[in-house]
């Protein structure tokens, strides 16, 4: 198993009595700051590494305007060798390199990597394996999912969706498989200052399709009460679960805070019909849906992990 850790570490530990094979400084110094109540390293690492053709990839690092800024990272999986690293810092502004204070040339962000197996993505940053950068066409890297807030914002803020393809095809979560890509959203559209854009919650619901990964074709779509915040994909199958989409006039915020519980549905992924539904006694928490082994995982706010198989 390898994970990395808001410490500055990465390691790799053994499934059956998880002992330590080897670990993996990714922060250029221990130095620990407080951060929500609780320390961390100044230059953290994510929990999701990716692993790729042998090679272990991660970031360390909150900005590249930060701390001396951010640390890319490819090691060795069996060993823990470095094998590839690159780093990000700046850009520093000064009056020569600034010609208008609304055009700042932009800084760098970490987030989970991304790959199609042959490149490596960080936001909207490209890689080959040997983490040099490259510059490359959006149709070379449109078989992927664009996340301007980054995958592990859970905000829903309209201006920032995800989005994937060429096509104007965003959402707040986005799965694909090798033919399609599956979308929820609760806006639809992205304009700022129509009147006609808003939502209201407990109304309509929230809008889940699917589209031709080839060709953007929308292949099917429907509402659902559910406010979605995981979702995954297998071989015949589409589960998502969330929060209901109700409000209580006794308790109006009581589905957003978790005070109703959470949902967990699955559809057909080939039509969008609903095939199967269960209450949860908490929402999950973002993106905590996994499917593995013929069974499918939930993790919950109530710090709760379920486990759902075959009858």
């Amino acid at each position: 198993m390898l994970f990395g850790s808001a410490d500055g570490w990465v390691y790799r530990v053994r499934v059956g009595d998880g002992r330590l094979v080897w670990r993996f400084r990714a922060a250029p110094e221990e130095r620990l700051i407080s951060v929500f109540g609780q320390l961390e390293s100044a230059w953290p690492v994510h929990g999701s590494v990716l692993v790729m053709k042998g090679i272990t990839y991660f970031a360390a690092g909150r900005s590249s305007h930060l701390d001396g800024g951010i640390y890319l990272f490819g090691v060795d999986a069996l060993s823990g060798q470095l094998r590839y690293k690159k780093k990000f810092q700046g850009p520093s502004y000064d009056i020569n390199n600034i010609s208008q204070n609304y055009k700042l040339p932009m800084g760098v962000l970490p987030d989970i990597l991304q790959s199609n197996g042959e490149l490596i993505y960080m936001r909207d940053m490209v890689f080959n394996m040997k983490l040099e950068e490259q510059e490359l066409s959006p149709r070379k890297t449109a078989d992927r999912v664009h996340t301007k807030g980054g995958l592990l914002d859970d905000s829903y803020f309209k201006r920032i969706p995800w989005s994937f393809g060429l096509k104007d095809s965003y959402a707040r979560l986005i799965v694909h498989d090798e033919n399609s890509a599956y979308f929820v959203r609760m806006f639809d559209s992205l304009r700022g200052l129509d009147p006609k854009v808003y939502f209201t919650p407990g109304k309509e619901g929230y809008l889940l399709f699917a589209t031709d990964k080839e060709t953007g074709k929308q292949i099917w779509k429907q509402r659902i009460p559910i406010r979605v915040n995981a979702i995954v994909v297998t071989d015949d199958i589409l589960f998502f679960a969330g929060f209901p989409d109700v409000v209580d006039p006794n308790d109006p915020l009581g589905a957003f805070e978790g005070r109703k519980g959470g949902v967990l549905s699955a559809c057909d992924k080939t039509d969008g019909k609903i095939i199967w539904e269960s209450v949860l006694p908490a929402p999950p928490v973002f993106n905590g849906l996994v499917a593995a082994n013929g069974r499918l995982y939930v993790a919950m706010e109530d710090g709760m992990v379920a486990s759902f198989g075959k009858p």
